[in-house]
């Protein structure tokens, strides 16, 4: 409709992090009641929380179900680190499992800080423009696992992560 209001928030600042949570349950157990314990275990950090998968079959006990559900934490005030990360994971399954749930699987993507300085980041986006004619659309979000996984291993490694969105393929 025309007339309807739209209403228009900034980008966020820092970027976003993920991390999938498996869960075992009776298979009574509404997915409702899971999602409304992670919301409260998590707090405002939790940005966006999804169902993607209920599973029951050999591999699971009789009487229980597997759901997963992939969770979207970010801060305001910085970029989440592992820490903080872990944090809000472990607050989380303390409210799953008072409701006779277990967390099977925390997915744990590592990441690295942004750094505002980067002779890396400068040159690739010269270079960019230099061959395509165009600038380079630079932001900061929680991607490139293998970037995280160097970046833990040699810290002082200037490293940027370079594709594509692919997101809900």
């Amino acid at each position: 409709n025309q007339n309807d209001e739209c209403t228009y928030h900034s980008l966020p600042r820092f970027p976003s992090v993920t991390r999938d949570l498996a869960i075992l349950c009776d298979i009574d157990l509404p997915v409702l009641s899971l999602k409304k314990a992670i919301i409260s275990g998590a707090g405002p950090l939790l940005e966006k929380v999804e169902l993607f998968d209920i599973f029951t079959g050999e591999q699971i006990e009789k009487g229980k179900k597997s759901v997963a559900y992939s969770l979207t934490l970010r801060s305001d005030s910085g970029t989440l680190n592992e820490k903080q990360s872990d944090k809000v994971i472990t607050k989380i399954i303390a409210e799953v499992e008072k409701l006779g749930a277990a967390v099977r699987h925390t997915g744990r993507y590592p990441g690295w800080d942004f750094l505002p300085e980067s002779d890396l980041r400068d040159t690739y986006v010269r270079k960019f423009k230099e061959i395509m004619g165009k600038d380079v659309h630079t932001v900061v979000i929680h991607a490139g696992l293998e970037c995280g996984i160097i970046k833990s291993r040699i810290p002082d490694m200037d490293i940027i992560s370079i594709g594509p969105n692919m997101r809900n393929i």
